[in-house]
């Protein structure tokens, strides 16, 4: 009796460890099933090739010119501001040729000083020859006209002489004398006609050699400027030519990827001499594979940065976001620049570490993941049914 009591009792405990263990069970898979349909997870799209920058260009410096340097370039991490000298190339040749240029201007200012100077005299000149010739002439044309009166009155009065020579009134003695005085006021009237058209022909032609030397001054002027504007613009270019052995920094920044250049060692033209990384906000390049990135990875998606050197595990992940997309490929990459979200990183941040980048692509279920690799692995098997019969 107490034994069948017991073996009930036993039953009775078993059937209800039963459904508690079923009903743990139950809601144990609804647990699961909700979460295996209703949960997220995190898809990302990786790159191992990153870096950060500075969001200002950098700015690569080389040499302008072929020669040797006598003054080398700054150590590497110096801090240099726009205009710094960073390299100096010799630049003797073309400082002594300049100075034989400028050794040819000082003479050439004092001769086209002198010339100008002779040119004022001979205006000069020929200025007081105007005055002069014309005070001359105006004498002489009154001497003329002068002359011109007496002759015409010696002449009326031999006349008279020779009407009254013939009317037995004068001598023929008178009246001969009237007419030779007559012929010398005459011929006096004439001297001083000619010796006034003698000042005006005197005077064009002392004018026209003041004006042909003045003319050929000023061909001196001409080609003393010519030979001063030549030696000029040689110095121009001969300090050009200096300046360009003289090589600056373009701006403010750090010094990046020095070479290895030494003092006394031939540089030849175009040889990089740094790099220089202008002060800015920091952000992060990244080189996609395109099968995982084009059409996936968008503006504004987020995404963590894991710097090279330092384990995620101590020092976490940087967030970011991201802020460009290159539209092209290159070089079998796409281009995708993050900014970076965290202003509290614990990895002092800085321009050229390396980095791993995540981007948050989409967010899907477990179901969907386990669907769509799947539905992977029966593309990949149809494709490989397809390819062995072709094969063969």
């Amino acid at each position: 009796m107490h034994f069948s009591r017991s073996l009930r009792r036993l039953d009775a405990e078993h059937s209800r460890r039963s459904v508690l263990a079923a009903i743990t069970l139950l809601v144990l898979l609804a647990a699961w099933s909700l979460w295996f349909t209703r949960a997220r997870v995190a898809v990302y799209a990786t790159s191992t090739t990153a870096r950060i920058e500075v969001t200002r260009e950098h700015y690569p410096v080389a040499t302008p010119v072929a020669g040797r340097i006598v003054v080398g370039p700054p150590p590497a991490g110096q801090f240099v501001r726009a205009g710094d000298v960073l390299l100096e190339i010799d630049a003797s040749p073309e400082r002594l040729a300049q100075s034989q240029m400028l050794s040819r201007i000082t003479p050439s200012a004092r001769q086209l000083q002198a010339v100008q100077d002779e040119i004022a005299a001979q205006q000069r000149a020929l200025e007081e020859e105007v005055q002069g010739a014309a005070a001359a002439r105006g004498e002489s044309a009154a001497r003329a006209r002068e002359s011109a009166a007496a002759a015409e009155y010696a002449a009326d009065e031999a006349r008279r002489l020779q009407s009254l020579q013939a009317s037995g009134i004068v001598s023929e003695l008178d009246a001969l004398r009237a007419v030779k005085l007559a012929d010398q006021r005459r011929n006096v009237a004439e001297t001083d006609a000619f010796a006034t058209a003698r000042i005006e022909r005197d005077l064009q032609a002392r004018r026209e050699d003041r004006l042909a030397r003045i003319a050929r001054l000023n061909n001196e002027i001409a080609a003393i400027d010519a030979s001063r504007n030549d030696a000029l613009a040689g110095s121009e270019r001969l300090t050009y030519d200096i300046g360009q052995r003289v090589v600056r920094a373009p701006t403010s920044g750090i010094l990046a990827e020095i070479s290895t250049l030494k003092v006394g060692s031939l540089v030849p033209a175009g040889e990089q001499v740094c790099t220089i990384v202008p002060d800015g906000a920091l952000k992060v390049v990244a080189l996609f594979q395109p099968a995982t990135s084009i059409g996936r990875v968008h503006e504004g998606q987020v995404a963590r940065v894991r710097l090279e050197g330092f384990p995620w595990t101590q020092y976490g992940a940087t967030a970011a976001i991201v802020s460009a997309i290159a539209g092209e490929v290159r070089d079998g990459k796409i281009r995708v620049e993050l900014s970076l979200t965290d202003s509290h990183s614990a990895v002092p941040l800085q321009h050229g570490l390396p980095a791993e980048v995540d981007v948050q692509i989409e967010l899907l279920s477990p179901l969907d993941m386990v669907l769509r690799s799947a539905g992977e692995k029966l593309r990949v098997n149809a494709a490989s049914s397809v390819a062995l019969p072709d094969a063969r």
